[in-house]
């Protein structure tokens, strides 16, 4: 990489140092390189918080899509269940990613802890079934 950076440089008529000088030329193109898409990224950012209104940070937009919803009350959480649960008895065997569609509502990821922790408690059965499962009442 440092011959063909090097070759670059010089062919393009940049002096270009010689020996352990030329690691510090990598180093501070990285350095600039990595400060230009900092820049980008934050420029880019505002561009979209102007637009819409109102900005959502990206680690928070991650947070939320990584963890599932622990904050659901009770009730909510009993509702679901006995949602789920009437679905699931009126066409058994359905597929869990096509009880997501019936959920716009609800958080993916919460309705997969949802649908694991109502298995465990013998509520549903799960199948496998490729990258998904087939959900049955037990």
């Amino acid at each position: 990489m440092a011959i063909g950076l090097s070759f670059w440089l010089t062919h393009n008529r940049i002096l270009v140092p010689k020996g352990e000088s030329m690691g510090q030329v990598v180093f501070v193109l990285l350095v600039l390189g990595g400060l230009g898409y900092y820049f980008y990224r934050q420029m880019s950012g505002e561009a979209a918080q102007n637009d819409s209104g109102w900005a959502q940070t990206e680690n928070s937009a991650t947070r939320a899509e990584a963890e599932p919803q622990k904050n659901i009350q009770p009730a909510q959480a009993e509702a679901l269940d006995v949602r789920i649960v009437s679905m699931v008895s009126r066409s058994p065997g359905i597929l869990q990613t096509d009880v997501y569609a019936h959920f716009p509502e609800e958080n993916r990821k919460n309705l997969q802890t949802v649908l694991l922790q109502m298995d465990r408690d013998g509520a549903l059965r799960r199948e496998r079934e490729g990258a998904t499962y087939r959900l049955f009442v037990a």
